[in-house]
């Protein structure tokens, strides 16, 4: 069933919420429904070999210090505009967000594929692409995609599914095998296809 606005119709239950953040936390509860989310450091904890790139958790407050260009996103919510801000002072300053607000802060990539694993207690239960080229493309997710949540499942143990927008990334062409800070949620794919190339998406 699909809601197209937050009102929730009196008795509706549901097993399960696809979302996006604001949306699950102004419905969830009302449909019996409690998302899980990955912890805010969960994709900077990941081994270099899957991510390919330096991902840090700080907070605004220290990322206002940036004087290089950087893509900067709220952990697991939409909070702040996911995107390559040309350095710190670019962000949202403190008379709109809080200076402890956590975010991450990422090498800038591009991104030539994007595929979104969907795990819960460390099994792939659906996958697809959903994007290529920074575009929209769905379609049956790749070998080496399924391989790359496999490989990580193996290095750092899932926790569980959410409906959070987490991602992972991984470098081609040759993808060398190797999770969308998913891992615990909802694992996004990407294969890279240079390390200093512009950021072909948000993640």
């Amino acid at each position: 069933m699909q809601l197209p606005t937050f009102t929730v119709p009196v008795g509706l239950q549901a097993d399960h919420l696809h979302a996006g953040p604001t949306f699950a936390d102004a419905v969830a509860a009302r449909l019996g429904i409690a998302p899980l989310e990955a912890p805010h450091d969960w994709l900077a904890g990941l081994p270099r070999q899957f991510t390919h790139r330096e991902v840090t958790l700080v907070t605004i407050g220290d990322a206002y210090e940036l004087r290089r260009p950087a893509f900067i996103k709220s952990p697991n919510d939409k909070n702040i505009q996911a995107m390559i801000y040309t350095d710190g002072s670019r962000l949202p300053g403190p008379d709109a967000v809080d200076r402890r607000t956590p975010v991450l802060v990422s090498d800038i990539v591009g991104f030539t594929a994007e595929y979104r694993l969907h795990l819960l207690d460390g099994t792939v239960h659906a996958a697809s692409q959903y994007a290529e080229q920074g575009r929209l493309r769905l379609g049956p997710p790749s070998a080496d995609a399924l391989a790359f949540g496999a490989d990580l499942r193996a290095v750092q143990q899932p926790r569980e599914a959410s409906g959070r927008d987490l991602r992972r990334h991984h470098r081609g062409p040759d993808l060398p095998r190797q999770s969308s800070s998913g891992t615990s949620p909802g694992y996004a794919f990407r294969r890279i296809s240079s390390s200093r190339a512009r950021w072909g998406g948000s993640t």
